[in-house]
């Protein structure tokens, strides 16, 4: 028997067997789902290939499945505070760097969580995305690069990167102590990129860097500092071998400058200095007192003469 279908109904089953016959195909020949990244405390994350990251032309965190930016900034979002956001934005005078609102308590309790969840990344694509991104995100990164089980030319790479425009002395001292003085007394660089660095005028971050690097090298890294790398990775060996006679000549180079930061700088550089080299802390204050403001030897702790206070 014939069936004596419409002209309707032949094209509707036509389509319907077309687009089944595409389905059927699509779903044989889909690709495997994406393999979660690692839960494991400790499992290191799959590095990501800098071609593969797409980022948007103002956030340089991607949006897109399995990123570990995004689980980070989802985190760091979730306990932040918009109101504090707003103030601590104002405070820093930052304007270019997004503020998430997250406190350093908070910070630090999701960096750690992060790590025990994903291992702690080593892809310089991701950190540097990391360190573009919000204050937040970007103190991260810091920490994460400092806990490498080591440093090398490529962890100097996004260091020195960093060192030129960190947008914030929140950003740049935690530059300066852990990973210019790591780097330095890991021999990666000479004490030569630290006197080049004090005798630059613009931009100043590199003469603060450069200075407030000696306060680790010369005193170590102490109590809340080694704990929180000693959560996430390694605490790395820095203040070994005091450099008095480098931080001196940073001192020298850079007490012209009268801007606040580099003077606070000063200030902080002369406190361990002192320790481990007191005549020639004292010698620099007597040869620099009309320079040295009160301010200064506050920070440093020191008297009119150059002697500790306390």
């Amino acid at each position: 028997m014939r069936a004596d279908y419409s002209s309707t109904e032949v094209d509707a089953a036509s389509r319907l067997s077309f687009w089944w016959s595409v389905a059927t195909w699509s779903i044989a020949n889909a690709p495997a789902p994406p393999k979660p990244l690692g839960r494991r405390p400790g499992t290191p994350l799959h590095p990501f290939a800098a071609s593969a990251v797409q980022p948007a032309m103002t956030d340089p965190i991607f949006h897109g499945p399995h990123d570990p930016a995004l689980e980070l900034r989802s985190r760091l979002e979730a306990v932040a505070d918009p109101v504090r956001a707003a103030g601590e934005a104002k405070y820093l005078k930052l304007e270019r760097r997004r503020v998430i609102g997250t406190s350093m308590p908070g910070a630090e309790r999701v960096l750690t969580g992060f790590v025990q969840d994903f291992g702690l990344p080593s892809d310089s694509p991701l950190l540097a995305r990391l360190f573009d991104a919000s204050l937040e995100e970007a103190w991260c990164a810091i920490w994460m690069l400092a806990a490498q089980p080591a440093f090398d030319a490529r962890s100097w790479l996004l260091t020195e990167a960093w060192s030129g425009a960190p947008d914030t002395w929140a950003l740049a001292d935690p530059i300066s102590l852990l990973l210019v003085a790591g780097h330095l007394e890991a021999g990666v660089i000479a004490d030569d990129v630290l006197r080049d660095w004090a005798a630059r005028e613009e931009p100043f971050w590199y003469r603060r860097i450069a200075l407030v690097a000696t306060v680790s090298l010369n005193d170590g890294l102490h109590g809340p500092t080694r704990r929180r790398l000693r959560r996430i990775g390694r605490v790395p060996p820095i203040g070994e071998s005091p450099r008095p006679q480098l931080t001196l000549d940073l001192l020298e180079a850079s007490i012209h400058d009268r801007r606040h930061f580099i003077r606070l700088g000063i200030g902080w550089a002369l406190r361990p200095l002192s320790a481990v080299d007191p005549d020639g802390a004292a010698a620099f204050v007597q040869r620099h007192r009309a320079q040295i403001t009160k301010a200064m030897l506050r920070k440093a702790r020191l008297d009119d003469d150059g002697r500790r206070t306390a």
